[in-house]
C-alpha cells in the first residue's frame, strides 16, 4: 500500500489481486481530522495501457485519468473514520498514481505510484485559500544535496532520490514558495541500516524540529516519515534537513508540503540555512561533497554549440564577446553542451534582455528531450539593453549533457547573453561534429561563379557564409533555362509548342553537368535550385513553359531526395527597374517556383522579394534609363550591378549571396547550423 497525507485527510491506493492480465485495487479516503468531511472525490490514472473495467462503491467517470466520488450513502467521512472503493481492471501493470484527492476544500495533490516510479513532481494550485500539497521531487524546487542523487534503489518516485555522505552535517536543501503561516512537512524515504537515522529541520536558518527516520529494514522499503508542523514565511522560503549523526540521512525520495498554496521555488532569491559550500545561488549539485562551482558559457566558447540566428554586440550591458539573437521565428534555438561527474539536478540560469515588449516562452529539452524538458518564460525586460536572470533546477545524467532551448512562439527567444551552471565536477561539454556536407547550386549567370568583377554570381562568394564543414560545388551555367541546364534542347518548337529535346533512342540526352552533379551527391547534401530568369525566352531552345517548369524541379527534387539530400527552390533574383523611386518586380516564374515547392514538399526562399526590398533599402531609385535593361552605367547601382543592371559585380553578388543566408535562417533549416 502506498498513502499520502494532507492536513485532514489520507489517500492510499492498494492492489489486492494481481494475475497478470487484469487486477484488482481500492482506494481508501482516511478523514485524519476533527471535524467530519464530505463531498470526497479522488482522481487517479493507471500505469501503462491498464484500464479501469468496473467499479464499486462510487461512481466514476473518465478514461484513464479516472475520477470517482462518493456512492451517496459514503458521501460523508467522520473524524477517524474511512470511505473505500474498489474496482477491476485490465492489463499487465497494476501500479496506479493518486492525482487528486478533495473533500470539502481540503486537497490533496500526489504523485505517488503503487509501482516502483512516477511523475517527476506534482503540485496542485489552490484558490480561496484551499490548503493543497506540492510534491518536490529532483527537478523542482531541490536546490542542494551534500552527496548525490542516485536510482540504484527501486521503489523510488520521480527521477531517483538524494543520498547524503554519511557524515554528521549532510544535508539537502529545497526551495517552497509559501502564503505564509503553519505548514506540514512529510518525508518519503528509505533506510535499510540497522539503526534510525535522525535529522534537524532547519527553515530559513532557524532549527524548528528535529526528525527521527526509522528504519525500514531495507533501502528498497520506502515509507512516509510523520508528519513535522513548521512554520514558513510569505515568499521563498530554504527548507534543509540536516544529519544528526555521523551516519548521515536515510535516502530521500521526496518532500512533501501541506498548507496554503506551497509551490517549488527557484532557488535564487531565497538565504540559505547552510553554512556549507551551498548559497542562495543555489547548486543543486549530484557530486559527491565536490566543491560548489559555477560554470559560466558565453557564446564563442567551449561548450556554446550554436544558434540559429547571430552573435550580435549592438546592445549594450552585455558580457563576453557579445550575445546569441535567435531568428524570429517557431523553432529558432540556442544550443550547449555541459559535462557533469554524476546524474542529479543542477542550478541554471540563464542572463538575457527582451526589449519586445511582451514575454518570450521557450523548452529547454536536455539530450534532445530523452533526460527531460523545462518550460521557459522569459519576460520582458523593458529594452534590449537591460539584462536579467532566469534560474531553474534542471536533472543532467553523468557524462556529457546536449541542452537545447528553442522558442515555441514566432517571436522566438530573448537575447541570450550566457548560460551559468552551478553544481559540483562540471566543465564544458564537447559539443556534436557536424558531418561533412556539399551544397550543390544549379541556376543561371546569376547564380554561377563567372568572372571578376563582372559578372559573378553569388555562388562565387556563397562559400564563405559556411564554416569547415561546407563544401559549395557551384554548377551554374550562363544563359541557361532549367531546361537548358538540365537538357540538350534542339532550337525548334514541337506541336505542343514545347523545345524539341535531342534523343537518344527516344532518351532525352542529359547535359553532362547533372549527371556529374548526381554522381557526387552524398546523403546529407543539399540541393539549392533557382532558374526563371531565362525560361520565358519565346524562342527555342530556352523557352520553358510553366507546367514544363514545375517538371522539371519535381524531377530535380526526387533525384536529391533520392540519394538523402534536401532540395531548396529560389525564386529568381530580380533586376533592378524603378517605377519613380521605388524599385519593383521584375522576374516570373515565381508562382511556379512556389507552387513546385507546394507540391513536391521543397522549401523555397523567396530571394526576388528580398532582392527588391534589399534596392529599395539602398535607394537604387530612380536609376539613369530607369529600366531594367538600360546600357547607362552610374548611379548608387554602379557599386552593385554590372553595366545592364541585371548582372552584379563581386560586392553586390555578395549581398545577393547573403539574402539566401537570411532564408536559410528564416525557414530554420538544418542547414543553418552550418553558418558562420
Amino acid at each position: 500500500m502506498f498513502s499520502w497525507h494532507t492536513l485532514g485527510q489520507e489517500c492510499s491506493y492498494e492492489v489486492s489481486n494481481d494475475w497478470g492480465l487484469g487486477f484488482t485495487a481500492s482506494i481508501t479516503i482516511a478523514n485524519n481530522s476533527a471535524a467530519t468531511i464530505n463531498d470526497w472525490q479522488v482522481k487517479w490514472q493507471q500505469n501503462g495501457s491498464s484500464t479501469v473495467t468496473s467499479l464499486w462503491n462510487a461512481t466514476y467517470s473518465g478514461s484513464n485519468p479516472y475520477t470517482a466520488t462518493s456512492a451517496g450513502w459514503n458521501n460523508s467521512i467522520p473524524p477517524g473514520a474511512t470511505a473505500t472503493f474498489g474496482f477491476q481492471g485490465d492489463g499487465t501493470d497494476a501500479a496506479a498514481t493518486i492525482l487528486s484527492c478533495t473533500a470539502d476544500g481540503i486537497t490533496s495533490s500526489n504523485s505517488t505510484s503503487s509501482g516502483s516510479s512516477s511523475s517527476s513532481s506534482a503540485s496542485s494550485s489552490s484558490s480561496g485559500g484551499n490548503v493543497t500539497t506540492v510534491v518536490l521531487q529532483e527537478t523542482d524546487g531541490l536546490c542542494h544535496v551534500e552527496g548525490s542523487i542516485d536510482n540504484n534503489n527501486p521503489g523510488f518516485s520521480g527521477a531517483g532520490f538524494a543520498n547524503t555522505d554519511n557524515a554528521l552535517g549532510s544535508g539537502i536543501e529545497w526551495a517552497v514558495a509559501s502564503a505564509g503561516g503553519n505548514y506540514d512537512l512529510q518525508w518519503r524515504y528509505a533506510n535499510g541500516s540497522s539503526a534510525n537515522r535522525p535529522g534537524k529541520i532547519i527553515i530559513n536558518g532557524v532549527n524548528q524540529a528535529d526528525l527521527d527516520f526509522q528504519a525500514t529494514s531495507e533501502w528498497t522499503i520506502w515509507n512516509d516519515s510523520i508528519l513535522v508542523p513548521v512554520s514558513l514565511e510569505s515568499g521563498i522560503n530554504i527548507v534543509r534537513l540536516e544529519a544528526i549523526e555521523s551516519t548521515g540521512l536515510a535516502n530521500i525520495d521526496a518532500l512533501s508540503v501541506t498548507g496554503l498554496s506551497p509551490a517549488a521555488a527557484s532557488c535564487s532569491g531565497a538565504s540559505s540555512s547552510s553554512t556549507s559550500s551551498s548559497s542562495s545561488t543555489s547548486s543543486s549539485s549530484s557530486g559527491s561533497s565536490g566543491a560548489i562551482v559555477s560554470l559560466v558559457v558565453q557564446e564563442n566558447a567551449a561548450g556554446f554549440c550554436g544558434v540559429n540566428g547571430t552573435i550580435d554586440n549592438n546592445n549594450g550591458g552585455f558580457t563576453g564577446d557579445g550575445f546569441a539573437n535567435t531568428v524570429n521565428i517557431f523553432g529558432s534555438a540556442v544550443n550547449w553542451s555541459v559535462q557533469v561527474a554524476t546524474a542529479g539536478t543542477y542550478q541554471l540560469a540563464l542572463r538575457y534582455a527582451n526589449g519586445g515588449g511582451s514575454a518570450r516562452q521557450g523548452v529547454l529539452a536536455v539530450n534532445d528531450s530523452s533526460s527531460g524538458t523545462y518550460d521557459i518564460n522569459l519576460a520582458e525586460t523593458g529594452s534590449w539593453n537591460t539584462w536579467a536572470i532566469e534560474t531553474l533546477p534542471v536533472f543532467l545524467n553523468e557524462g556529457t549533457n546536449a541542452l537545447k532551448l528553442t522558442a515555441t512562439s514566432e517571436s522566438g527567444l530573448a537575447n541570450i547573453d550566457y548560460l551559468e551552471v552551478t553544481g559540483s565536477d562540471l566543465s564544458a561539454g564537447t559539443c556534436p561534429e557536424l558531418p561533412n556536407i556539399s551544397v550543390w547550386l544549379a541556376g543561371d549567370s546569376t547564380v554561377a561563379n563567372g568572372v571578376t568583377p563582372c559578372p559573378t554570381g553569388w555562388g562565387k562568394s556563397f562559400q564563405s557564409y559556411f564554416n569547415s564543414n561546407v563544401t559549395v560545388r557551384n554548377y551554374a551555367a550562363g544563359g541557361r533555362s532549367v531546361r537548358t541546364w538540365l537538357y540538350d534542347v534542339q532550337s525548334t518548337m514541337g506541336g505542343d509548342g514545347e523545345c524539341l529535346q535531342s534523343t537518344s533512342n527516344g532518351t532525352p540526352i542529359l547535359q553532362s553537368r547533372w549527371q556529374t552533379l548526381l554522381d557526387g551527391m552524398q546523403s546529407g547534401d543539399y540541393l539549392l535550385i533557382q532558374f526563371g530568369i531565362n525560361d520565358g525566352a519565346s524562342t527555342c531552345p530556352r523557352h520553358v513553359g510553366s507546367t514544363a517548369f514545375m517538371q522539371e524541379y519535381a524531377m530535380m527534387a526526387n533525384a536529391a531526395k533520392a540519394r538523402g539530400a534536401t532540395p531548396i527552390f529560389i525564386t529568381p533574383v530580380s533586376a533592378i527597374a524603378c517605377s519613380g523611386s521605388t524599385a519593383v518586380a521584375t522576374r516570373g516564374f515565381l508562382s511556379e517556383t512556389y507552387n513546385a515547392g507546394s507540391t513536391n514538399d521543397v522549401d523555397v526562399i523567396d530571394l526576388h522579394a528580398r532582392s527588391v526590398q534589399l534596392y529599395n533599402t539602398l535607394n537604387f531609385c530612380p536609376i539613369p534609363g530607369g529600366g531594367d535593361i538600360s546600357a547607362t552605367t552610374g548611379g548608387a547601382v554602379g557599386a552593385f550591378f554590372c553595366d545592364d543592371h541585371t548582372h552584379f559585380d563581386a560586392d553586390g553578388a555578395t549581398e545577393i549571396g547573403g539574402l539566401i543566408v537570411e532564408g536559410i535562417r528564416d525557414l530554420n533549416l538544418p542547414l543553418a547550423e552550418y553558418l558562420r
